[in-house]
Order: C-alpha cells, then sequence, then structure tokens
C-alpha cells in the first residue's frame, strides 16, 4: 500500500527520460534528466475515475474490527522485485 501527497505528480506513461543539450562551451556538461512526459496531480487523477475503479480492501485486523480503506489498483512498471501491483490509498 502507499500513501502519497495529493499534489504529487504521476505518470500514468513511462516517461522519457533526456539529458539536456549544452546550451554553450562554458561551464560544466548537465549531469541531470529532464522528464518528457505529461504528469498529473494525483488530485487531478482521482476527479477522473469513476466511483466503479474503486476497490475496498482489507488492511489488516484492529481492536475495533477490520480497516478497510477505498484503493485504485494501478499496475506500475517493475521497478524492484516484488508484486507487480501499486495500491494507492487514497481516502
Amino acid at each position: 500500500m502507499l500513501d502519497i501527497h495529493s499534489n504529487q505528480p504521476v505518470y500514468l506513461e513511462k516517461p522519457e527520460l533526456v539529458l539536456p543539450e549544452r546550451k554553450s562551451n562554458r561551464g560544466p556538461e548537465p549531469k541531470r534528466f529532464t522528464i518528457v512526459g505529461e504528469s498529473r496531480k494525483v488530485s487531478e487523477y482521482i476527479q477522473g475515475l469513476d466511483w466503479k475503479e474503486w476497490d475496498e480492501i482489507k488492511v489488516r485486523k484492529t481492536a475495533k474490527g477490520t480497516l478497510r480503506a477505498s484503493a485504485q489498483l494501478y499496475q506500475a512498471p517493475r521497478r524492484y522485485p516484488g508484486p507487480n501491483y501499486a495500491e494507492i490509498n487514497l481516502t
């Protein structure tokens, strides 16, 4: 489960990383990559979702019963070994 801020930018498609071109011969060469791709804020992404796209999941058992959360499952690209899905808890 992943908890993120509402203003966090997210990419629905894999963005392209590009090393910017050198602007002049003076100074060091660029080292930081820039992202080429369209990002959206999480709050904008949520507004575009229909209620049918939300799933209720059981998080864990507590003293007062089972803790449940509404989540939207999105298949994230695999970067590290582990599960193939990243769950985004937005409620």
